[in-house]
């Protein structure tokens, strides 16, 4: 894995435990507001591993190697 896919798996555990505290913080409170704010985090965490996924393709294209290692 490249340093820059590395360092974007890398951020995924972070991602989600920003949403995970979002989740909570908003099954105790309910309100528009913070479904709002947790449903566009959800929407950039979902680019975000898009963007992942396009950087371990692309460095697995033309170089034979496995983008798993």
């Amino acid at each position: 894995m490249t340093s820059v896919s590395h360092a974007e798996a890398c951020q995924m555990a972070d991602i989600g435990e920003a949403l995970r505290d979002q989740l909570h913080a908003l099954a105790g409170d309910p309100s528009p507001d913070r479904a709002a704010d947790v449903a566009a985090n959800l929407d950039g965490a979902r680019r975000a591993v898009l963007r992942l996924r396009e950087a371990v393709m692309a460095e697995g294209s033309g170089n034979g190697s496995n983008p798993h290692d």
